[in-house]
């Protein structure tokens, strides 16, 4: 009789932890979870744990195991795994997060209302799916921030498995997480202010620390803005969910069935792309920037896109989109758009009216005269009349802040018509304006340069080009071969030596390196180059092996 009545105490004191709180207090336990976050290599960043405060899956914790994370992942009260989709909001100076799974029907803890004054009761409610060890709480001091927001502090040595953990008061509402200050002392961030934490435009630049998605800000413009941010810093998964997030957080907005038809494209999921559009077309309020959102990927497409498996787009069917949005708001963009596209389909006088036309509106710029010009080249006008247009859209651009493209452009028309002087003082202008690395750049006016016999000018262009683009063996064969002709034989043999290995199978590095040696005197390798470069097909070699034997 001893025993058991020894074992009903046991049992007794077992359970008086849990017996010891409210009902409320209690009811808390279901909405905690931990979280464990991972690198990239899968291996585990950080844990700790936090609490849901909305059933559509919102949840509140420390933002720490966040930072160098590609990935996280709760475990709810129940035991299940929950991915975590995005992030709500941060503050590193709190260490607090504010993010969001993909899940409805969630059992959420509610905020506390009211300050908890020093000396009040509060518990801390730790994750277990059996029997949570709640730990007792006095508030020792309560300080505020931004006016209405508490800082709480207790005297509680608070172990590492208790980070983040939920601190409640008597009636089961969350003051703030866990957060140890050493010194027998922990903190807790008012829930409220967690809560209230969101996000803006930038936030995507800011947050670079964490690989885990940043969610979109809840201002349209802003949204719109992270959309775009993300494109040349998140993954193509990440891109696809920002698209679909903004779809189901502006459903009346055509910016998000556009942003995930580009995505589509991207892929060559033109048939998606499509239904996206058409989706944009049905939901979208703003019908008239639905239809030319549709106008303009099916150009995109038609122009640049080198697919040809996909059919349903056409010249007539993204005029006619074009049509139907000019038909809903007549603006010039739109007009500009299906000049564009009549452009594109072959009929230049006719789009080259619209063009004309255009520069009388409000939209004239340095592209519509620029555009004008290519349809009098096609038109095969006299070139008095196209560099009068080409000097047009240079003289708008730099009125409009927006030059540069019609310089290099000019340039381009002039150095196709042996000005090569004027070729290059347009490409000095480009180069000038934009400060470019584009290797492309230097290799055009390098040939202009030396159609002029600027050879210096000319050798530091090629070698720019070649520095830029290194593996491109045809700058490193231009480089040998005016080094050769300066009569720089020691440097063309230096870069055709280089050329060979970027690509052993290009036969002008084999023949300039056999060239450059037998002006060296090392006529038994450079003929050996040659019969190289022979081999490789380049019918130039033959004559130099019987000149040189």
């Amino acid at each position: 009789m001893r025993k058991i009545k020894s074992l009903i105490i046991l049992l007794f004191l077992g359970t008086s932890g849990a017996m010891a709180q409210s009902a409320a207090v209690q009811k808390a336990t279901k909405s905690v979870f931990t979280l464990t976050t991972f690198n990239k290599e899968g291996h585990i960043k950080g844990t700790c744990q936090g609490i849901f405060i909305t059933e559509d899956g919102t949840a509140i914790s420390a933002f720490q195991p966040f930072i160098g994370a590609d990935s996280a992942v709760i475990v709810d009260a129940t035991g299940r795994s929950h991915k975590v989709d995005y992030i709500m909001g941060v503050d590193e100076n709190y260490d607090v997060v504010k993010f969001k799974i993909k899940m409805n029907g969630i059992k959420p803890s509610p905020l506390s209302s009211k300050e908890s004054a020093e000396g009040t009761q509060a518990w801390i409610v730790p994750y277990s799916v059996i029997n949570p060890n709640y730990q007792k709480l006095t508030v020792s001091k309560v300080e505020k921030f931004n006016t209405k927001y508490n800082y709480y502090i207790f005297d509680f040595d608070a172990p590492d498995n208790l980070y983040a953990s939920p601190i409640v008061n008597v009636n089961g509402q969350v003051l703030g997480l866990v957060k140890s200050l050493g010194n027998n002392s922990i903190s807790a961030t008012d829930a409220n202010y967690i809560e209230s934490l969101q996000l803006d435009a930038l936030s995507i630049q800011k947050l670079q620390q964490t690989g885990i998605r940043i969610g979109l800000p809840d201002k349209e413009n802003e949204a719109i803005t992270t959309m775009l941010l993300a494109r040349g810093r998140r993954s193509l998964q990440d891109n696809f969910d920002y698209a679909n997030e903004f779809i189901n957080k502006f459903p009346k907005s055509a910016e998000g069935y556009k942003s995930l038809a580009e995505l589509y494209c991207g892929q060559y999921k033109f048939a998606e792309a499509d239904q996206a559009l058409r989706n944009g077309i049905s939901r979208a309020s703003a019908k008239d920037e639905a239809h030319s959102n549709y106008a303009a990927q099916m150009y995109q497409k038609l122009v640049y896109s080198n697919d040809s498996t996909y059919s349903n787009w056409t010249f007539d069917k993204a005029l006619n989109e074009a049509n139907e949005a000019f038909k809903i708001k007549p603006e010039a963009a739109y007009k500009h758009q299906q000049a564009q596209i009549i452009y594109s389909k072959g009929d230049y006088r006719k789009a080259l009216g619209i063009f004309r036309d255009l520069t009388k509106s409000k939209i004239n710029n340095g592209e519509i005269w620029y555009e004008m010009a290519q349809c009098k080249m096609n038109l095969k006008a006299p070139n008095n009349e196209v560099i009068e247009l080409l000097d047009s859209a240079v003289n708008v651009g730099s009125r409009l802040g927006n030059a540069s493209p019609y310089y290099y452009a000019r340039g381009i028309w002039y150095d196709a018509h042996n000005e090569y002087r004027k070729a290059i003082r347009d490409y000095n202008t480009y180069d000038s304006l934009t400060a470019t690395i584009n290797p492309i750049f230097f290799y055009t006016r390098y040939k202009a340069e030396a159609n002029t016999k600027m050879w210096q000018q000319a050798l530091i262009d090629i070698a720019h080009a070649s520095v830029l683009d290194p593996k491109e063996p045809t700058y490193l064969a231009e480089w040998a071969s005016l080094d050769l002709r300066v009569k720089r034989n020691e440097e063309a043999e230096k870069v055709a030596e280089r050329c060979t290995k970027v690509a052993p199978t290009y036969p002008d590095g084999w023949l300039l390196l056999g060239l450059s040696q037998i002006e060296l005197k090392k006529k038994t390798s450079g003929l050996e180059n040659l019969e190289k470069a022979k081999a490789l097909g380049d019918d130039r070699a033959q004559k130099y092996i019987e000149k040189y034997k």
